[in-house]
């Protein structure tokens, strides 16, 4: 996640927080709070992979945060892809081109799920690369 990435999520959070005083009136809702709080923390995991030297063998935190990331990713990912698919499904008169960009926009978004993104990597083979190198890493299996 590039600096002006994290800046925006951090940017979303801070509009989640204001959003909540809004609606709640003066009041802060402490579920939605907690909930924001845990994004902004799954947020900031990859924002801490960018300081970590990669010539060095990781850490047991770095390890943990890097699999806990790839399971979060994977699970929102392919969750919304399917809901991009479910949506061609359940919208029956739906037109063809927006068909067509839900199911790209479902492939796309399921394949970054499950392969990651490289900051600097415009490629998808390069994506692939980085995640062949990110299990070779964190000795992931999976």
């Amino acid at each position: 996640m590039s600096k002006s990435e994290y800046l925006t999520a951090v940017g979303i959070v801070a509009a989640g927080i204001m959003l909540n005083i809004v609606l709640d009136g003066d009041r802060i809702n402490s579920r939605v709070i907690l909930i924001i709080a845990v994004i902004a923390i799954l947020l900031a995991i990859p924002l801490y992979f960018g300081t970590r030297d990669r010539t060095r063998p990781p850490s047991g935190a770095e390890r943990i945060a890097a699999t806990v990331w790839l399971w979060f990713r994977r699970i929102l990912c392919f969750s919304f892809g399917v809901l991009l698919f479910a949506a061609i499904i359940i919208m029956k008169d739906i037109p063809f081109w927006l068909a067509l960009l839900f199911a790209f926009g479902g492939v796309f978004i399921i394949f970054t799920g499950f392969v990651g993104g490289k900051d600097d990597g415009t490629n998808w083979k390069d994506n692939i690369e980085h995640h062949s190198q990110n299990k070779d890493r964190y000795d992931w299996w999976f």
